[in-house]
């Protein structure tokens, strides 16, 4: 796989998402070749797009467009595989006959999926394709989940997070501030959250994030923390200290975009929150925010700071952005008779600092213990060399002794010999 295809892979999709962008890519590719000619590369599908954008003809976007059509046509091949099974009730595996697969076309939504996934890679790589709104029509909206997702209230984000451990509470609670989508999540570090700290020290929440670089649209987002998300991040950074991961460069989270939904539906059961069938993911906190955000400002104005693409001439100064989120704090925050207070975060930072104190002490203790281990393997060392020259002594005194009996024996045996 090429380099430039593995990177842009390697984001962090869901498995049902990376299987399909690589596969949309392949039939890209397959595409190209069957109408602009063989030995097209994802490496020359970049440097064409790029003299594409400089020469100003984006010809790139008619072949999206036909591609698109060329997929109603395609057909997978059909492939026949056997395979076993295991019988429920006596757990014996037997031979079944075969599996059919392939041979079928691609429904609508899966086309919808390949034309997302190949936008996708040319905007991982800032060459975003500029679709015109009749391109768009051709191709049509993207396909719509068959499960609905689950509306947070901010009641339940209140319920979950009294039975939260810091990672799910920071995850919860900071998700639900910031609204942006599992893969820029994973992307902030540890110096982001450290700085807003500090920005809060000398103002008012909400305090910015900075500017954050969305991959999925390529597009930068405006970020927010209210005073849950505040507390929340610094309880998170003082246990990456304590554990020895504190690094302005590392990501907050070492886990994967599917953990953050896991984390999620953890808390649900936790809570006992009954979603009614429907999903429970991360994304739901970003449609949360998006939710209240879009009740008292313009939509420019919360695209901007999910991070989602704007026309040019819409863009909101970050005052203006920070006034209008101050609006919506109400609905976004945690009333403070919930258990987010200083008293619990000072708590956890003299647990801490008293961990600290014991790690240090258990260090004292290895160490002097290493250094007697060092005089007991020295002692023994000498020891066992007194040993071994002893030994050789006795063997020494043995091998004299049995010489002087074989000259004793062979005495009495001349002895015998003589005549009387």
């Amino acid at each position: 796989m090429e380099k430039t295809v593995e990177n842009w892979l390697n984001q962090g999709f869901a498995k049902s998402t990376y299987r399909v962008y690589r596969l949309g890519l392949k039939l890209f590719l397959d595409f190209l070749n069957e109408t602009e000619g063989s030995g097209w590369t994802p490496k020359k599908i970049v440097a064409a797009r790029l003299e594409d954008l400089q020469s100003r003809k984006f010809a790139f976007e008619q072949k999206i467009v036909d591609f698109y059509q060329w997929l109603k046509d395609y057909e997978t091949k059909p492939t026949v595989t056997p395979y076993r099974r295991r019988n429920a009730r006596s757990g014996k595996i037997f031979e079944a006959k075969f599996r059919k697969k392939g041979g079928k076309k691609f429904s609508d939504n899966t086309r919808k999926g390949f034309i997302h996934g190949i936008r996708s890679f040319f905007t991982y790589h800032r060459l975003d394709l500029r679709l015109t709104n009749q391109q768009k029509r051709l191709i049509g909206k993207k396909p719509r989940p068959v499960k609905k997702d689950y509306l947070f209230e901010l009641e339940d984000i209140q319920k979950m997070a009294k039975v939260a451990n810091p990672q799910e509470r920071f995850i919860l609670l900071a998700g639900k501030d910031c609204g942006l989508r599992a893969t820029d999540f994973l992307s902030l570090t540890q110096g982001t959250f450290a700085r807003a700290l500090e920005l809060s020290e000398k103002q008012n929440p909400p305090i910015t994030l900075g500017e954050i670089y969305t991959q999925k649209e390529g597009v930068m987002a405006y970020p927010f923390l209210t005073q849950d998300g505040l507390e929340a991040s610094k309880v998170w950074l003082l246990i990456l200290k304590s554990r020895g991961l504190r690094d302005d460069k590392a990501p907050m989270l070492t886990i994967k975009s599917k953990e953050l939904s896991q984390n999620l539906r953890r808390l649900t059961r936790k809570t006992g929150l009954d979603p009614h069938g429907k999903r429970v993911r991360f994304h739901c906190l970003r449609k949360f925010l998006i939710d209240r955000l879009s009740l008292r400002m313009s939509e420019s104005k919360w695209r901007q700071i999910v991070g989602k693409q704007i026309d040019e001439g819409a863009y909101v100064s970050r005052l203006d952005l920070e006034e209008s989120y101050k609006s919506v704090m109400d609905r976004i925050e945690i009333p403070k008779s919930t258990p987010l207070n200083h008293e619990r975060l000072s708590k956890i930072e003299i647990d801490l600092q008293q961990s600290r104190e014991r790690t240090e002490k258990l260090e004292r203790i290895i160490a002097d213990l290493e250094r007697d281990k060092e005089e007991r393997d020295k002692h023994l060392l000498i020891t066992q060399e007194e040993w071994n020259r002893l030994k050789e002594e006795q063997q020494e005194m043995m091998r004299k002794l049995k010489m002087a009996m074989d000259r004793v024996t062979a005495r009495e045996k001349d002895a015998c010999k003589k005549p009387e």
